[in-house]
């Protein structure tokens, strides 16, 4: 989506990035923020109608998109952002877990954050606990920061009490983040899944 000849996923980068300096310090040794979302005004969501003190009318698609819009930034609320450079920091500092909640073909196309822990954002609910302490601070990514905050606010709400979002896969790597290839880790996982397999069976 245009906004004014410039894509409006960089105004929510210029948004995040002023948000992010303005609450600096919030988590130790990590600078978090708020990820902030344009109004919906700028996205080009509601319609203006005849008399102003009536409430905008909108299309099926208009009024999803706009509650969309709500969900992400309630999550956002929730989920406090941390800068690449920072995630990178805690990456190497070996301080947390790294999640994955993009889709497999996304992974494949891209690769993986080394050592990052793949969970697809549709399956998080039903996978996540199982992999993972509740206390254990973890750092999720997606492609743009959005599919994070929901996830991130999912995990809260299942008990999560250390969630962080790390943004987009590609700020991270720009940020100096060692990546891997996701078909090794595909084929680990599945040793991985053989190998509890056949301890079960010899039991």
């Amino acid at each position: 989506m245009m906004l004014g000849g410039r894509r409006v996923g960089g105004l929510v980068q210029a948004v995040a990035r002023r948000a992010a300096i303005q609450n600096a310090g919030r988590v130790a040794q990590g600078r978090t923020c708020t990820l902030t979302l344009p109004h919906r005004r700028f996205l080009g969501t509601t319609r203006k109608t005849a008399a102003q003190d009536e409430p905008p009318v909108l299309t099926p698609s208009e009024a999803c998109e706009a509650k969309v819009q709500d969900m992400i930034q309630l999550a956002s609320e929730r989920v406090p952002f941390v800068f690449p450079e920072d995630a990178a920091k805690l990456y190497n500092e070996g301080e947390c877990v790294f999640v994955d909640v993009r889709e497999p073909p996304e992974w494949f196309g891209t690769g993986l954050i080394k050592e990052a822990l793949p969970v697809p954002r549709g399956v998080l609910e039903f996978t996540v606990g199982d992999q993972l302490e509740l206390d254990r601070r973890v750092v999720l990514y997606c492609s743009n920061g959005y599919r994070a905050a929901l996830a991130g606010s999912t995990m809260l709400d299942l008990g999560f009490t250390n969630v962080l979002n790390g943004g987009s896969f590609e700020a991270l790597v720009d940020a100096g983040v060692a990546t891997e290839d996701a078909a090794k880790v595909s084929q680990s996982k599945n040793l991985k899944k053989k190998e509890r397999k056949l301890r079960k069976s010899s039991a």
